[in-house]
């Protein structure tokens, strides 16, 4: 049995670090007439020489109409119609587009990958590469708001990883003792902190650290005499607890550390503020949940996170201040060494220069989009509310007036859309952005016809007849 497991472990593995193979439908697409009208899964026009024209969609397969509307296929329920003369047409899945070329093929692959004429990859482009299944910038260079990669003006100067310890305005350092972190006398019961800074649970090395970064930070340090609570992280205590260790991350606290002047840092939390628990002589450091600003001052001191690294040696690098800055403390073979300032070497690291509503029975797994996402980007898609299906046809309306109800004033298309998915007798409904009417029709196979114009007005049409 444990052998079994161990080979379904393994071989899921597999499948989640490997590239996506994704069963594309290439489908039979019949070109359309003008002025087009659908009646449930079927649609017809007039040909130029006054002939009726048109075809049906039978079965399971529901009606799919291109986006440039000149091209409709048969497909399978919230599947979308894609591709050209050129490539050929598919049947592909909500999420996905149409990709390849003329030399390897085309398929349909999740939205922003590639299609190599075997599998779906993502390709990164901009500068990007690949980390954790997504593009990003490389390691010291940051987005641009066009999605591009570029080195930033300024740093930090900390990077995550790396250990400092933290030296207070007292002269002495963060340290742990009494069940609470704070500016303690050294002694052989109290060992000043050295804590590394984290962005993740796995501690990944090597990025920067921003203001406006969540950071936790744990103490590679343990208690005297046994060290028993060593490599724990800072807590979250707030409201005047003090603060202290914890073994599990997802207690530890939320901080954030901005540059301050004369070369210190000040530490704080992400979203709340950091300062004094009490007056004491003696205090330790506490989350504010109201002064948001607030912050406690300290002179970040880099040091090894193993004293026993042969690596060490190479941290002055021939300095003959040994109270030596971050640009000539860092190892020699360290690729990330940042570029030395002009600035007199201190014992801190130094930077490098260079309004929605609620909706009654609203559908479960989609958040109410503006008009610009809804149409012309849901055009095609498929919306589930109480179990039933609804296509969204932008720029159609019903040609039909046997309407079952018509309300005014509905003020967005899902609110609309909500009302008749929650009425048993709704076989589809149109919203009109203009004059905000909703009007829910009676009969599934009714007249839907092109207005033209695809954010004028939208109809969202059951993909099979609902049980009265």
């Amino acid at each position: 049995m444990a052998a079994m497991k161990s080979l379904s472990w393994s071989l899921a593995a597999v499948l989640l670090n490997s590239p996506l193979l994704i069963k594309a439908e290439k489908v039979e697409a019949r070109p359309l007439g003008k002025d087009v009208t659908i009646k449930g899964n079927a649609v017809s026009w007039i040909s130029p020489g006054g002939f009726e024209d048109g075809f049906q969609c039978r079965g399971s397969r529901i009606l799919c109409i291109s986006d440039d509307k000149t091209m409709a296929a048969c497909c399978e329920e919230k599947n979308k119609l894609k591709g050209s003369l050129e490539s050929g047409f598919y049947c592909c899945a909500e999420g996905h587009d149409l990709a390849g070329s003329k030399e390897v093929g085309y398929s349909c692959c999740p939205t922003g990958q590639q299609f190599d004429g075997k599998v779906c990859k993502l390709v990164c482009t901009n500068g990007k590469v690949l980390v954790d299944g997504r593009c990003a910038c490389p390691i010291g260079l940051e987005e641009t708001a066009e999605g591009g990669c570029i080195k930033p003006k300024c740093t930090s100067g900390l990077m995550t990883g790396k250990c400092y310890m933290f030296k207070g305005e007292s002269g002495r350092r963060l340290a742990y003792k009494n069940k609470q972190y704070s500016e303690a006398i050294p002694s052989k019961d109290t060992i000043p902190g050295k804590f590394q800074l984290c962005r993740d649970e796995k501690c990944t090395p090597n990025l920067p650290i921003n203001p406006s970064q969540e950071v936790h930070i744990r103490d590679v340090h343990g208690s005297p005499p046994d060290s028993a609570d060593a490599n724990q992280w800072l807590n979250n205590a707030s409201g005047g607890n003090h603060m202290g260790k914890t073994p599990k991350y997802a207690e530890s606290g939320n901080f954030t550390i901005t540059k301050w002047p004369c070369g210190k840092y000040c530490l704080s939390g992400v979203q709340t503020g950091l300062g004094p628990a009490c007056p004491s002589e003696d205090p330790s450091i506490t989350f504010y949940r109201t002064l948001s600003e607030a912050c406690v001052e300290f002179e970040l001191v880099e040091v090894p996170c193993k004293i026993r690294d042969s690596k060490n040696n190479c941290i002055w690098k021939g300095s003959k201040n040994q109270c030596c800055g971050k640009e000539v403390c860092t190892a020699a073979d360290d690729d990330d060494t940042p570029e030395p300032s002009s600035q007199q070497p201190s014992s801190s690291p130094s930077s490098t220069s260079s309004s929605s509503t609620s909706i009654e029975a609203a559908p479960p797994s989609e958040t109410k989009p503006s008009k610009a996402q809804l149409c012309p980007d849901k055009h095609g898609s498929t919306l589930e509310a109480n179990g039933i299906g609804f296509r969204v046809l932008c720029g159609w309306y019903y040609s039909a007036k046997d309407k079952l109800e018509e309300l005014k004033n509905v003020r967005d298309p899902l609110t609309c859309h909500a009302k008749c998915a929650a009425d048993s007798k709704c076989q589809g409904a149109n919203f009109n952005w203009a004059s905000f009417f909703c009007t829910h029709q009676i009969d599934w196979a009714a007249e839907m016809k092109d207005g033209g114009n695809v954010t004028g007005c939208v109809t969202f049409h059951p993909t099979k007849p609902r049980p009265v």
